[in-house]
């Protein structure tokens, strides 16, 4: 019968074969190719977002005995990397003199043998083009990470990309730690961009730091007005469409 998949299985399946296909034309001759996600993430699923009392409360924790693993947690909530790009962040990747963070990997956990069920971890570039990147940091952010830095390729792993599920499991500790509730970890991202919302980052600049594929995502996302903030608007229309009566008097 038909066979069912996730989405995000069908992201990594796609991800892995232009993976192949674009080792092939490098080494092989073959012609470029690439595989077209047409793939939609958004199901109408709600977005979690952290509230800023538990903001302020985690953000406090993580800053106090300041290591590389609760800088990556700062990462996510301060410039809305994701769970797999922070775990195969590499300091190469950091640009402390311009002071960018430039985005060109991702490491998830797959099933290694299709018969068993081993998993091993998998460095690819980000699920689309767009999530290749540069993201501009704060002088805040360049002193935290020159503070971390140690020996190591990687971050937020050292020697090796993290475990995305071991960032998982930390990141719930944190919670814990900070007493705050439980918080799935891709709301850090969502509590991010709904900040930039919030305070009036134009919807462009967020969606090419989000690293979507288009402003429709991010305003589908994240740009929901309440009936106070259309009314508002609705209402300047007023003083409009009275100057236009005033007029025809």
């Amino acid at each position: 019968g038909d066979v069912s998949y996730s989405q995000n299985l069908r992201h990594s399946i796609i991800a892995v074969i232009n993976q192949i296909l674009k080792f092939a034309a490098e080494n092989y001759e073959c012609p470029e190719m690439r595989l077209e996600n047409r793939f939609v993430h958004n199901k109408g699923k709600k977005i979690e977002i952290i509230n800023h009392t538990e903001q302020a409360s985690l953000i406090r924790y993580l800053y106090r005995e300041m290591d590389a693993s609760k800088a990556g947690i700062l990462l996510c909530i301060f410039i809305g990397l994701r769970l797999g790009e922070v775990c195969s962040l590499k300091w190469d990747d950091i640009d402390f003199e311009q002071m960018i963070i430039h985005v060109r990997r991702t490491v998830q956990r797959i099933a290694a043998d299709e018969n068993s069920n081993r998993t091993a971890l998998l460095i690819t570039e980000p699920k689309s083009t767009f999530s290749i990147r540069e993201i501009p940091i704060s002088a805040g952010i360049a002193q935290v990470l020159n503070e971390i830095k140690r020996d190591g390729e990687y971050v937020v792993g050292g020697k090796a990309p993290l475990d995305p599920r071991t960032y998982q499991n930390r990141f719930k500790r944190y919670l814990r730690a900070a007493s705050i509730k439980e918080y799935n970890f891709h709301a850090l991202r969502h509590t991010f961009a709904t900040n930039c919302i919030d305070n009036d980052m134009d919807v462009k600049s967020l969606s090419e730091i989000l690293g979507h594929a288009n402003i429709q995502i991010t305003l589908n996302k994240y740009v929901h007005p309440t009936m106070d903030a259309k009314r508002r608007q609705l209402a300047v229309l007023d003083s409009v469409y009275g100057q236009f009566g005033g007029k025809c008097e």
